[in-house]
């Protein structure tokens, strides 16, 4: 579950004012958690709890807990 909640806010952040049409049911809230990507791609997590956010432009950006 918490996978698809830190996939949902990626997509979210990337998705910009989009995202001010989407209405959240009672109780759930938008959380951004990578910001500042400007065409991310993909999301990866590591069992080490590293995350690792990848970009359409070839970058690796990395996130420790």
């Amino acid at each position: 579950m918490r996978l698809r909640i830190v996939v949902v806010a990626v997509l979210a952040a990337a998705a910009g004012d989009a995202l001010a049409i989407i209405d959240l049911p009672q109780g759930f809230h938008v959380t951004y958690t990578f910001m500042g990507r400007s065409e991310p791609s993909g999301v990866y997590f590591a069992h080490d709890g590293r995350v690792f956010v990848t970009e359409k432009s070839g970058q690796i950006w990395v996130y420790q807990n």
